[in-house]
């Protein structure tokens, strides 16, 4: 192995850790917001749970449209907040997978320059 060659083949593999640790940071960033995500959607559930939302006596139909109605805008909320939570982790999967195809090409690029 010629001393250009090597020193190429060391500028690429810190290319490539530096690109990796670029995407752990990206992956640590979607975890945050994943876990933002998951604390809403808690605080969405328990508003679901809480009192206002219960009945003790029979609704007249003004109050039971009411509640409907609003019962109705908190499911939303939460089915949209759900999607987002989904959307996240299909991107957080992207960049592992990303990241696992680029360790495979480094370590098979490691395996055939120790053939060398």
């Amino acid at each position: 192995m010629t001393e250009d060659s090597r020193r190429e083949q060391i500028q690429r593999f810190e290319f490539d850790a530096e690109w990796l640790a670029v995407q752990q940071l990206d992956l640590l960033g979607q975890v945050e917001a994943q876990l933002r995500l998951v604390r809403q959607t808690m605080r969405q559930i328990e508003q679901l749970r809480a009192s206002p939302h219960r009945v003790g006596r029979e609704l007249t139909d003004a109050e039971r449209t009411r509640v409907l109605g609003s019962l109705t805008a908190e499911l939303d909320t939460l089915s949209k907040q759900l999607t987002i939570e989904g959307t996240t982790c299909h991107e957080m999967l992207a960049i592992v997978e990303r990241m696992q195809r680029r360790l495979a090409e480094w370590v098979g690029a490691a395996g055939t320059a120790a053939q060398r």
